[in-house]
């Protein structure tokens, strides 16, 4: 005890923000590798993001050394500089997630106030860092002189030096090994192709078939913004409900839908908006006819990179109508990549309905999925909404027939009863029909489960 408060009699204020160091180092590392799993951003994936921990580990095995060895200080900059390297790998995940709560666009996913404390939490530890860096670990220089030459002359210390130095070069060499395994695990898991049993080589041929007919690909198309609109524009005017114009292309097509309830009217209410090459928007929501104009690439940010390249920016637009003079569009994940607001005058009120965009290929085929396990016997009751009709564009991508109504289903007869119960056991066909698309589903529905007494019998 009396050697340690020795040592410990001769270190200045720089020695023990090392020790701090150390301490929250090692447990935040800790925590970052037990609380972290799910954290991180859609923008995150395929990085490595464990280096986070790794970075905060090697530090405070560092300063441990540090601690046992102040007289090597130079060491204590290792620390620093993996500091720095933990920073700014924290600092690319954050990055996104800081823009989103900014904008209010969170579309990357991601916890924001977890990865701002361990942010934070960096740029304390640089901060103490670089402080006992400049504070030093010993309160006269002599003492370091002395402490360096008995670590060289005694041959116990200088094992303890030598050990030290192991220890260093290899937490370093292990955190890259690791880091490096990781990188190439992510790297595979990032190219592994996901099936989707629902995308069948049937739907494909029908998709690539559409896509080739089509032959446009709305996902190139930049409008820039307009310093100033014509809302008296003749074709603008003439805009009205419409997925068809001669001559011109859709990039977008948004849909929704709203019910209310009020007094008993569960009725819903739909909206479209269509978005064409051109710049022009037109659409109906409720019994509002809106058009205007649209852009995706804003003057703001003069529309191009530093290279010159035209780039895109999130989809806006622009009206002259009452309560749609502007609508801006956020990003999501999904068949639908974005997302708005409309207002409903109800007559009674204002709502607002959202609407969802998505770039617009043509439809190609339908097919029909359950929600559940078709594990059907007799006297089981069949749900029908468990049943929907899934509309397939030509870029294969695909989601539910928003108008139910629009859908017309064929049920066999014979095979339930007037409160939906399977009344026959044996294979049956489900139709849906959508407009110019059918689709089938083979059902198949096992004989009822005999009662114990009867199957002895």
């Amino acid at each position: 005890m009396e050697k340690i408060m020795k040592f410990l009699k001769t270190k200045a204020l720089g020695y023990y923000f090392v020790c701090g160091i150390a301490l929250l180092s090692l447990v935040f590392g800790i925590v970052f590798f037990a609380t972290s799993k799910g954290t991180f951003p859609n923008s995150a994936a395929g990085f490595v993001t464990e280096a986070v921990g790794i970075y905060l580990i090697i530090t405070a095995v560092i300063e441990i050394v540090v601690l046992i060895a102040p007289q090597w200080r130079f060491v204590h900059l290792a620390s620093i500089f993996m500091l720095f390297v933990g920073f700014a790998t924290e600092a690319l995940v954050v990055a996104p997630l800081i823009a989103g709560k900014v904008n209010n666009v969170e579309y990357e996913g991601g916890n924001f106030n977890y990865h701002l404390m361990f942010t934070i939490i960096f740029l304390v530890l640089i901060g103490l860092g670089i402080a006992a860096s400049f504070l030093g670990f010993y309160k006269s220089e002599d003492e370091v002189g002395e402490d360096m030459k008995s670590s060289v002359k005694e041959p116990v210390k200088l094992g303890i030096v030598a050990g030290c130095a192991v220890l260093v070069v290899g937490s370093i060499v292990a955190g890259s090994v690791v880091t490096n395994i990781l990188a190439k695990n992510k790297s595979k898991t990032k190219e592994e192709v996901i099936v989707d049993p629902y995308l069948t080589d049937e739907i494909k041929q029908a998709c690539a078939a559409a896509l080739a007919e089509y032959d446009y690909n709305p996902e190139e198309v930049i409008i820039k913004q307009q310093a100033e609109y014509d809302f008296n524009d003749a074709e603008l005017k003439a805009l009205g409900y419409t997925d068809k114009r001669e001559g011109h292309h859709l990039i977008y097509a948004f849909e929704g839908t709203y019910a209310e309830g009020y007094q008993g009217d569960y009725s819903p209410t739909y909206g479209n908006i269509y978005l064409w090459d051109d710049g022009l928007f037109g659409g109906t929501i409720r019994q509002t006819n809106i058009r205007g104009y649209w852009y995706n690439s804003s003057l703001k940010s003069s529309g191009t990179d530093e290279a010159g390249n035209d780039v895109k920016d999130i989809v806006e637009m622009v009206s002259n109508i009452s309560k749609y003079e502007y609508m801006q569009c956020n990003e999501v994940e999904g068949f639908y990549n974005l997302s708005t607001y409309a207002y409903l005058d109800m007559g009674w009120g204002t709502r607002s309905m959202s609407l969802y965009g998505y770039y617009y290929y043509p439809n190609a085929t339908t097919f029909i999925k359950y929600d559940g396990e078709e594990d059907f016997k007799v006297g089981d009751t069949l749900i029908k909404g468990n049943y929907t009709t899934q509309r397939v564009l030509a870029n294969e991508k695909y989601t539910s027939v928003l108008k139910t109504g629009d859908v017309s289903w064929t049920w066999p007869s014979g095979m339930l009863d007037k409160n939906d119960k399977f009344v026959a056991d044996g294979e049956f066909e489900i139709k849906s029909k959508w407009g110019d698309f059918e689709a089938t589903r083979t059902i198949n529905v096992k004989p009822a489960e005999q009662a114990p007494a009867e199957a002895a019998e």
